[in-house]
């Protein structure tokens, strides 16, 4: 019995299949981004969820006070709550580094939960003027602990989680990345689409479209 000989393919077969891979892929591609990019704004929204329950535990710690803006001895919010406080990680140094945050050691609560500071979009590598991670808090409503300074003086208090206004927002994507005075320093990490992730002292997350959407009576204390 004779088997017939095994058809080859010719080259010219060949590459139109190549192309209609390549087609194919090329159809796929924006939608796979767009997927893969809401799962990271999924994530960043889960990441400032986590760090309003790190601020509550701040406050039951420390008098019912929401972590200041920043101390006068320069240490900044995210440091506070993370190597400084412990309720973070032991590292929040990552791709921002900064030999201070190796000086304190790390104890309780969030240990090991350092990289929920950083929105898993941010493309930032570069070490900034005191960025220590993507997103900044609201000094209206968390005050910093300066007696004196270039600080407006509304901004000189410390904040009371009890008595602050719960539908005010608190931590955010802010292009400074250590705070926000205003909606015009939040910016979006996410490229597609450009929304903002922001957290309100009630402890609920709501993504804006933009940055120019956020009313202004949400920031203000």
């Amino acid at each position: 019995m004779m088997h017939s000989p095994m058809k080859r393919f010719t080259l010219i077969e060949l590459l139109v299949v190549i192309a209609i891979i390549a087609i194919l892929a090329a159809m796929l591609l924006p939608s796979l981004n767009s997927a893969r990019e809401k799962a990271k704004t999924i994530s960043c929204a889960n990441n400032l969820k986590q760090l309003g329950l790190v601020v509550y535990f701040y406050a039951g710690d420390y008098d019912d006070f929401i972590v200041a803006e920043q101390q006068a001895d320069g240490f900044l919010w995210s440091f506070l709550l993370g190597k400084s406080g412990g309720w973070i990680g032991q590292s929040l140094d990552l791709a921002w580094a900064d030999p201070v945050f190796s000086l304190t050691p790390n104890n309780h609560w969030l240990s090991g939960n350092d990289r929920i500071i950083y929105c898993p979009s941010d493309k930032r590598t570069t070490v900034y003027p005191y960025c220590y991670s993507s997103y900044g808090i609201n000094i209206g409503v968390s005050g910093t602990d300066f007696t004196a300074g270039a600080f407006p003086a509304q901004y000189l208090f410390r904040g009371r989680l009890s008595t602050a206004k719960k539908n005010a927002i608190l931590l955010a994507e802010a292009g400074q990345g250590y705070l926000f005075v205003n909606r015009t320093q939040l910016s979006s990490n996410h490229a597609n689409p450009l929304t903002v992730n922001t957290l309100y002292l009630d402890g609920h997350v709501q993504l804006w479209r933009n940055n120019l959407e956020i009313p202004e009576a949400e920031i203000e204390p």
